[in-house]
């Protein structure tokens, strides 16, 4: 999606989502990146999302599980 519309309304929604995929598969770098991108959209839900991927990676660099409920993909 993000590759054949990188200019739409839906792009920093897509790439949170895919964020948590990223995360979930231990690419932490790769999920990082994603959620620093979406945490700049214009929608306080999607920043929202963002922001707790970002705390979400941080918690696995440190060692400890991201808080329950945060992934709003599970």
């Amino acid at each position: 999606f993000l590759q054949q519309h990188p200019g739409s309304g839906r792009a920093s929604e897509a790439t949170a989502i895919l964020g948590w995929q990223r995360l979930r598969a231990g690419q932490l770098d790769q999920a990082q990146r994603c959620f620093a991108t979406a945490e700049k959209d214009s929608h306080a839900a999607i920043r929202d999302n963002a922001r707790a991927g970002l705390a979400a990676v941080a918690a696995h660099r440190q060692g400890r599980a991201s808080p329950a409920g945060s992934d709003p993909e599970r």
